[in-house]
Formats: structure tokens, C-alpha cells, sequence
């Protein structure tokens, strides 16, 4: 076969191949820059197929590539001078500086329709001339060229979360036992009073009780794999953030809303003994201030904190009076947070409509653990597949010793 006919025909197959690689490339194409070869319509056959086949096809690319440059090669070997006119590929196989292509400036001080306005002086009111399509099919963009390289930041944007609110707030303690027990006096009658020469001293009465209440484990975990932990070196600081704050986010909510009931913690909200206030038919300022005045009458207790929900404090802090001034502040300032001078916490972990307040000097949290983050390739198949359980706990035990110093405060509005 004849040399020129020989390339013309390997040009060809090479241009085939190329254009059926691009499509395989361009369907496989995923987010990230990643490639999923399941989904080219040229591809058939399992993954390990389809991964032969692009290998057979890209061993075959390169032959073709090295058979046409030999032929340019062996062409210019008879005629230097010549430059065979063959049909244009799509990929650069062979000498690069086989063809001259102009620029479109150049194009365009050689047209004769320029020539023809410099001649004239340029006094042309303006000149047309068409290019064609002279390698100008496709318009180079971000989308369609060169994608410039992005480096991602060191940045972490973490999960929207509520930040820790009345947990931050109380007394906290430690104990060494299983359970949490003292003693509280459950009656006092106090007799004391003045008596005549010959009369009796009246008999008072005072008993306790032994009140226990259990330490409960609060944990979880996650499963990760060894080679996330060795090439992220920052995930191992997140891992520990995340499960550690999820932790305190669960004592918070179960500071309000534990039923006591193992394993379960005892919350404020379903503790027996203490007050309520309905304030359905009432403002709820007024619910309010007869809640501190249920504390002080009943648990001869002063409230240092209040609690509401957040979308029923928002209803206070829109309050205004009848010329349109608003009572709880200014909308350029920062209203206060307080209720009848009692610090209040605004929380979208209580149910919508109620409240509460108390003297949080008589309850505690006992820890009888710290928080302790563990890692471990021993559960199930973990080990010989690389992973790892990352697990955080903590044990400890919510002590409400005074519940009449406490008050509930139900249907607000």
C-alpha cells in the first residue's frame, strides 16, 4: 500500500478511536472529576470489563499514534519539501510542525479586503471579510477549555446545631457510686410556740427520707475507615468535636425533658414535686411572675433562671404598647434576657407553649465519668477490613434535691 494511502487510513482509525474514547469520557464524566465507567453507552460487560476494554483501547491509541508519526516520518524521507495533505484528527499524533496555522490576526493583515482599506487610506467606513471556520468551531471557556485548577480551603462548615443553653448553666458535682443518694427531709411540722408556766412545750415533727437516684451511660459512636483517619489528619479533630458536643447536646435536652424511667435521665419537665402555672387564660409575664411566687411560697426558694421556647419568647419580644413602641427593647439593641429580673434561656428544645423557672441551687449534675472518646478495629469485621468504631460516653445523673423549688409553667401563648 502506498505510503500516503497507508496514513490516510491509519489517520483515520486513529480519529475513529479518538472520538469513541471523548464519548466514554464525556458520559463517564462525574462530579469531582472522578470517573464512573458503568455509565458509557460504548462500554458493556461487568466493571472489570469495561476497565480491559478501556485498557486495550487506549494500548491500541498510543500504536496508532507511533504508526502515523513513523509514516510522516517515512513521507518527508522521499519529499522534505512536501507536506501530505491528509485529513485532519482530532488528537496530536505525529510532528507538530507539520501544519502552519495562522493566527486570526495574522488572517487578518494578509485578507484583501484589509489590503484593500490600507491601501485606500482607511477611509473605508468599515470592511467584512469571513474566516470561515478556520479552527474556530468551538469557543474555549471554563466549561468547554481549560478548567482553571481550585484549591479547596482548609475550612469546615459544620452541621446547623443549637448551641448548649441551660446545661451550661447548673452546678455540677462528681460522684464515685452507682447512684446518687441522700437524704431529704419529707416533713417538718414545726411546733415551737410560747407556753404558760405549767403548761406543756408543744411536740414538733420532723422525718426524712432516703432518696436515690441512678447514674445512667449516655454515648454513641461512628465506623470509619483506617485510610480516612491516616490522609485527613483534621477529621480525627472533628470526629472528637462532633461526638463529644453530641454528648452535651443530649444532657441539655434531657435536662428538660428525661422521664427518669432507666436509662433515661430525670428531667426538670416530668419531675415529681414540682409546681404549675397555667397561663392559658393569663399574659404570660403574669405566668410567669406567679411561677417565681409558687417557687417562693412552696420551696422557700429564690429562681435564678427561667426557660421558654424560642418561638413563644419571640412573642414577648414583638410586644409592644398601643402607640407602636416595643417593651421588651429597641429592635436596634439586643432585648434582655430576663423575666422579672430572673435570667431567662431561650430554647427550642422544650415544646412549643411551655416554660418553667427554678432556683437551680438545689439540683446538680453528678458526673461519675468524664467524656471519654475510645477507637477500636475489634468490632465485627472491622478489623480485616480496614475500619475502625470511634465511641464517646460519659455517665453521670441529673439531682434534683428540692423539686418544690421548681415550677412548670403550661400552655403559653
Amino acid at each position: 500500500m502506498a505510503i500516503k494511502q497507508d496514513l490516510v487510513q491509519k489517520r483515520n482509525e486513529l480519529e475513529a478511536l479518538n472520538v469513541k474514547l471523548k464519548k466514554v469520557r464525556e458520559e463517564c464524566l462525574v462530579e469531582g472529576g472522578d470517573f464512573d465507567l458503568m455509565k458509557s453507552t460504548g462500554l458493556d460487560g461487568d466493571l472489570q470489563k469495561r476497565v480491559n476494554d478501556m485498557r486495550t483501547m487506549k494500548t491500541k491509541q498510543d500504536a496508532l499514534g507511533a504508526e502515523v508519526d513513523g509514516l510522516v516520518e517515512a513521507l518527508k524521507a522521499f519529499d522534505p519539501q512536501t507536506e501530505p495533505a491528509l485529513e485532519p484528527v482530532g488528537m496530536a499524533h505525529g510532528n507538530p510542525q507539520a501544519k502552519s496555522i495562522k493566527s486570526l490576526g495574522e488572517m487578518f493583515v494578509d485578507s484583501k479586503e484589509f489590503k484593500a482599506f490600507a491601501a485606500e487610506g482607511g477611509n473605508a467606513h468599515n470592511i467584512k471579510m469571513n474566516f470561515g471556520e478556520h479552527d474556530l468551531k468551538t469557543l474555549m471557556t471554563t466549561a468547554a477549555g481549560f478548567a482553571p485548577p481550585v484549591v479547596r480551603t482548609g475550612e469546615v462548615e459544620g452541621y446547623p446545631v443549637e448551641s448548649i443553653g441551660l446545661f451550661d448553666l447548673i452546678p455540677k458535682g462528681m460522684t464515685s457510686q452507682a447512684a446518687y443518694t441522700f437524704m431529704r427531709q419529707n416533713l417538718r411540722t414545726q411546733a415551737a410556740a410560747e407556753k404558760a408556766e405549767t403548761a406543756a412545750y408543744a411536740e414538733s415533727a420532723f422525718t426524712w427520707e432516703q432518696v436515690s437516684q441512678t447514674v445512667e451511660d449516655i454515648g454513641h459512636w461512628i465506623p470509619i475507615t483506617g485510610a480516612q483517619l491516616e490522609d485527613v489528619p483534621q477529621i480525627r479533630g472533628i470526629v472528637d468535636t462532633d461526638l463529644r458536643d453530641g454528648l452535651r447536646e443530649r444532657l441539655d435536652y434531657q435536662l428538660y425533658n428525661g422521664s427518669g424511667s432507666t436509662p433515661s435521665l430525670q428531667g426538670l419537665l416530668a419531675l415529681t414535686g414540682i409546681g404549675t402555672e397555667d397561663a392559658a387564660a393569663i399574659p404570660t409575664m403574669d405566668a410567669f411572675y406567679k411561677a417565681i411566687v409558687n417557687v417562693q411560697k412552696n420551696g422557700f426558694a429564690q429562681p435564678n433562671i427561667a426557660f421558654c421556647n424560642g418561638t413563644d419568647w419571640s412573642t414577648v419580644q414583638l410586644m409592644k404598647t398601643d402607640d407602636g413602641q416595643y417593651i421588651w427593647g429597641h429592635p436596634a439593641d439586643v432585648g434582655p434576657m430576663r423575666v422579672w429580673g430572673v435570667r431567662l434561656v431561650s430554647t427550642f428544645r422544650v415544646a412549643q407553649g411551655t416554660a418553667g423557672v427554678g432556683d437551680f441551687s438545689k439540683m446538680l449534675y453528678a458526673e461519675r465519668k468524664g467524656i471519654t472518646v475510645e477507637i477500636t478495629d475489634s468490632h465485627d469485621t472491622y478489623f480485616i477490613y480496614g475500619k475502625y468504631a470511634i465511641r464517646a460516653n460519659t455517665r453521670g445523673v441529673f439531682v434534683w434535691k428540692r423539686p418544690s423549688a421548681f415550677c412548670k409553667i403550661t400552655n403559653v401563648h
